[in-house]
């Protein structure tokens, strides 16, 4: 038991630098495609708030699937801990950046830097409390498990068909969403998204 947690702890520890990082590359990943429509879907588009909110899921995803293995059989519940680490994540992300922003009028990008590992601390500290309580049974989990990856494809929606919100607002570009998707017919974007 204390080597799992032990096991646990350590997992939780690596994936602050780990999120931090992969989420981090992301932030290039779709000008580094030479912004290939598909890569769209995962990586951000633009510098819209909803868009680097992509950057926080996807780390998390992709380090849940590295630390699958080693945590999963552990623990009775650990997607739907992963649900709440990332519903943690996202909020954070979003309380930090609207109060800094309603208090200076604009964005800092230090601040932006910041509340992302903010909200990554505080997703893997809060996984790291989870899994020492255990609460759920495994049939929530498989429910937390489609939540999880229904979360991944609404951003990908979401990035094809933006609602004209200020959350999907790019002040750069000042448009919303992939700019290809809404220039070209929606059944050609998908036919030759390159």
């Amino acid at each position: 038991m204390q080597a799992d947690l032990r096991c646990i702890r350590n997992w939780c520890i690596a994936g602050v630098p780990v999120i931090t990082a992969s989420g981090s590359a992301m932030h290039y990943a779709y000008d580094w495609s030479g912004q290939h429509a598909i890569m769209g879907l995962i990586f951000p588009v633009n510098e819209s708030v909803w868009e680097h909110l992509k950057m926080a899921y996807w780390g998390l995803f992709l380090f849940a699937l590295c630390e699958y293995p080693w945590v999963n059989q552990k623990v009775k519940n650990y997607f739907t801990i992963k649900l709440l680490g990332l519903l943690i994540l996202i909020f954070s992300i979003l309380a930090i950046y609207y109060a800094y922003h309603s208090l200076l009028g604009r964005n800092v990008l230090a601040l932006d830097i910041l509340s992302f590992v903010v909200g990554v601390v505080l997703c893997q500290w809060a996984s790291w409390r989870l899994y020492q309580n255990p609460f759920a049974m495994r049939f929530t989990d498989s429910i937390s498990l489609l939540l999880f990856i229904g979360t991944g494809i609404l951003f990908a929606w979401l990035t094809l068909h933006p609602p004209r919100k200020k959350i999907f607002w790019d002040r750069n570009t000042k448009s919303y969403g992939i700019p290809e998707f809404r220039k070209n017919n929606q059944e050609n974007f998908f036919l030759h998204p390159f």
